[in-house]
């Protein structure tokens, strides 16, 4: 009797244990909230009899790709008993990785699915970032991983036919260099290379659709010049150049008088890769008053390289010491005033020019001709006032005055002599060379866009100097 009893006693015991056992393995089990728990025994995959749930990251191995490349991320699963959110996701702004993220991709894994593969579309060129993280229903950390790639331009091919080396005159017709650039449409550039390897802009063109293009090869600028064409990088393709030519161009007069010279304000220049845009104010301006600035900028053009471009006309009169408060998209005034408008024009004076400085470059300038100067006969005066012009012009680059009667910029109209000058002469055009486009490469940041001759706005709190001279 005692061993019946003894048998149906333990027989009894182990219904109940079978029992809990069954129904526990088919529920959640969580070995961290409760490890004694039997049933997370059956999923144990690696037979330490304990769980430790995460999920491994595998990454793309390029450190960098192309616009469009679509790359795979891998997420694992390790010991899941329950169903784990992946999210991907990548920076709401790009250049803030640490920032505010935005997913992209949502994965779950769970035992019977231990891995997923997301794929990831890449952007422009730039650097691009990815993150994922795992989280299972309440909310635990099981697991991250980031990720960056390097996203670089297509490469562009240029093929270009340059002119052959030759001489030319100041003015002659352009030499045009042709070819195509992949692409399509896109902006394509001539550049002269200055005297400090730097290249600089000249020219501008585009090319069609089908990535033709043909640009012309300046004969403004007196030099011997080193050229190539060169199409600037685009959102998605690379910069490309070609080789180099050579261009030598000849003035159409003998330059006389000595190499004086003095520049005004120092050695700030102009930026020589972008348009300087000018505007005339035509109130009280004299019959062929834009006759004489188109001519004083051809010669400073030829001169410097430099290039000028008209804005039209402006009511705007600059003010000697006030705040250049110019028009946008205009970079010098040209206007007449009298004295009581411009105290600077009393007395003998009959021009003004100056420019505006700012962190060592040339930003704005502008020239004031006096209109209650003396009379002379028709002939001499249209003489007369080009020289005036000529000089102001010379001074709004950045030319100061010299004691050289044969130079333009020596301080009296016509050197004193009465006998008026319409070029530059030697020590003008040794200071010109000094502030033109060949002395280096572009000040400022070039910008591709007609009249950006200015690189940014200028505020009030702007550290900026004008220099004026009669």
């Amino acid at each position: 009797m005692l061993k019946r009893w003894t048998l149906t006693l333990l027989t009894a015991s182990l219904l109940p244990l079978v029992a809990v056992t069954a129904a526990a393995a088919s529920e959640e089990c969580d070995p961290y909230l409760d490890p004694s728990n039997p049933a997370c025994a059956a999923f144990d995959t690696d037979g330490d009899g304990w769980l430790e749930p995460r999920v491994r990251f595998t990454w793309p191995t390029e450190t960098s790709t192309t616009p469009g490349a679509t790359l795979v991320a891998t997420a694992t699963g390790d010991d899941l008993f329950r169903p784990v959110t992946v999210t991907f996701a990548r920076p709401v702004t790009r250049d803030d990785p640490w920032g505010d993220s935005i997913a992209f991709a949502t994965v779950t894994l769970a035992p019977g699915a231990l891995s997923a593969q997301v794929a990831m579309p890449v952007g422009e060129p730039g650097t691009d970032h990815f993150s994922a993280e795992a989280l299972d229903p309440s909310g635990r950390f099981l697991g991250d991983g980031s990720y960056r790639v390097a996203v670089g331009r297509f490469a562009s091919a240029l093929d270009a036919d340059l002119p052959a080396p030759r001489t030319v005159t100041a003015g002659a017709a352009s030499q045009r260099v042709t070819g195509t650039i992949s692409g399509g449409e896109r902006v394509v550039v001539v550049q002269v290379r200055a005297r400090d390897g730097e290249w600089v802009d000249v020219a501008t063109g585009r090319s069609s659709a089908s990535g033709a293009f043909s640009v012309p090869v300046p004969t403004y600028w007196v030099g011997s010049h080193t050229f190539r064409v060169h199409a600037p990088a685009t959102t998605l393709l690379t910069e490309a150049s070609s080789g180099p030519g050579s261009l030598k161009v000849r003035r159409g007069y003998r330059p006389t008088g000595s190499t004086q010279h003095a520049l005004l304000g120092g050695s700030s220049r102009w930026n020589a890769c972008t348009p300087i845009r000018y505007a005339v104010n035509p109130a009280r301006m004299r019959k062929g008053g834009k006759a004489d600035l188109r001519h004083a900028l051809r010669e400073v053009s030829a001169a410097t390289g430099l290039r000028f471009a008209s804005a039209g006309t402006t009511s705007h009169l600059p003010r000697p010491g006030g705040y250049p408060d110019y028009p946008d998209g205009i970079d010098i005034i040209v206007a007449w005033a009298s004295a009581k408008q411009v105290p600077m024009l009393a007395g003998s004076t009959v021009g003004i020019g100056g420019s505006a400085m700012s962190n060592g470059q040339r930003m704005l300038g502008a020239v004031l001709l006096d209109t209650e100067s003396f009379r002379r006969p028709p002939a001499e005066l249209r003489r007369m006032w080009r020289e005036v012009m000529l000089h102001e012009v010379g001074h709004v680059v950045g030319l100061s005055h010299v004691g050289d009667r044969r130079l333009v910029m020596y301080p009296s109209v016509g050197g004193g002599t009465n006998r008026f000058r319409d070029r530059f002469n030697r020590g003008d055009l040794t200071g010109l060379v000094k502030l033109g486009a060949g002395a280096g490469g572009c000040t400022g940041e070039t910008e591709y866009v007609r009249g950006a001759a200015r690189t940014s706005l200028l505020g009030p709190e702007a550290p900026v100097r004008w220099v004026w001279d009669r």
